[in-house]
């Protein structure tokens, strides 16, 4: 994640030639999340906190909408969005850790 947003903070600075490796970067963050939320799952049903599953899953719709905007960006608004979105992203990423922490110590 911390290498999207670099990518990210070049790209919007004005370096180009960066776009596949964040879309490569982006479709690897996807699968992660997805997995990350498969196994909150996993660990709910053995007796994990519901609401890790919930953030894990939250995360992992919100990078799948985040591709997709990254996708349709043509430079516009789209952009913008995406840009916005991906900082909401990244803040909601760091506080997983904590979630899960504070949740299993109950």
């Amino acid at each position: 994640m911390i290498i999207q947003a670099v990518l990210a903070c070049f790209m919007l600075s004005g370096v180009h030639g960066l776009g596949d490796a964040h879309m490569g970067f982006g479709i690897v963050t996807l699968l992660a999340t997805i997995v990350t939320a498969v196994l909150a799952v996993m660990w709910k049903r053995r007796g994990g906190p519901s609401a890790v599953v919930g953030h894990a899953a939250g995360m992992a719709v919100l990078i799948l909408v985040q591709y997709v905007l990254g996708e349709l960006s043509n430079g516009g608004a789209i952009k913008w969005i995406h840009v916005v979105l991906g900082v909401v992203i990244v803040i909601g990423l760091f506080v997983l850790p904590r979630s899960i922490s504070k949740n299993s110590s109950k």
